[in-house]
């Protein structure tokens, strides 16, 4: 059966009916990329509400100034997953 990934719009033979990604890279990729958008609505409106608050007081609440454990450092805003993994990487390696 001829599917199309859903990573790279590859046509692909699939094996089975379910299949969506052509390979392990693409599923691998594409779960990474969407990992940020996996957070639940409350989740997404208390992430929102610490940083208009943040924003409004001047001074960043507890919970978003939260120094990182094991000296890993903090995503930056607007740094997708796999350039904050990259970024760390390339720390650990010096």
């Amino acid at each position: 059966m001829k599917m199309k990934c859903k990573n790279c719009d590859t046509p692909f033979e699939a094996k089975r009916t379910s299949a969506k990604f052509c390979s392990n890279v693409c599923r691998t990729l594409y779960n990474r990329s969407n990992s940020e958008s996996r957070l639940s609505l409350s989740q997404k409106i208390d992430f929102i509400y610490d940083y208009i608050v943040s924003s409004l007081s001047g001074e960043m609440s507890p919970k978003v100034s939260e120094k990182p454990k094991n000296n890993i450092p903090e995503k930056l805003p607007n740094e997708s997953a796999i350039e904050y993994k990259i970024r760390i990487s390339e720390l650990n390696k010096s």
